[in-house]
């Protein structure tokens, strides 16, 4: 390149360079705290199975009975902690699926998938890929653990008034070839 062109020599002034280092490190620090790497915590081999099998195989089974107050709270406490809040809101599409009335949309096993396993779930599940077509944005892998699964997916529930749908008979929101996409 050139030194004589005006954009090199705007860009080489020494406190432009500096914010752009700056810059530099922000984003890239900004990207790590995304996660997106295999933390080795999450997923099975049940996650990475395709279809609905993704979602019904193992030992998970739907939830059911009365909500469980205090792994709610957890749950709610882990939404904040782990930065869900970053990307998805309750009540409105940020850059993830509105999380209200996930409940009654999916049952506990696709999401307990969906959030240790992310990854698999975007490549193989016809849910996840219709959800990375419609937000654009895969989901991060935070590294969550199948016991913060069931506390956040508890919290969904107590958020959703739910002990009904597919939290307890799980027969709605199931992975499946639905092409449902209205949020995770």
């Amino acid at each position: 390149m050139r030194d004589d062109l005006p954009f090199i020599r705007w860009i080489n002034t020494p406190d432009r360079f500096e914010a752009g280092r700056l810059a530099a490190l922000v984003l890239v620090l900004a990207l790590a705290a995304c996660g997106g790497g295999d933390s080795g915590t999450a997923g099975s081999a049940a996650g990475d199975a395709s279809g609905s099998a993704a979602a019904t195989s193992g030992d998970l089974q739907p939830v059911r009975g009365p909500i469980d107050e205090a792994l709610a709270s957890r749950g709610e406490k882990l939404f904040k902690d782990l930065g869900c809040m970053a990307c998805h809101r309750l009540d409105e599409r940020l850059v993830g699926p509105p999380l209200e009335g996930v409940t009654s949309r999916r049952d506990y096993p696709w999401f307990h998938h969906m959030v240790t396993n992310p990854d698999s779930m975007i490549r193989n599940d016809s849910i996840g890929k219709a959800l990375l077509a419609e937000y654009l944005t895969p989901m991060s892998n935070q590294g969550v653990t199948r016991e913060e699964a069931r506390a956040l997916f508890e919290y969904f529930r107590q958020v959703d008034g739910s002990g009904s749908a597919a939290s307890s008979d799980g027969a709605t929101g199931r992975a499946s070839d639905s092409g449902d996409s209205d949020g995770s």
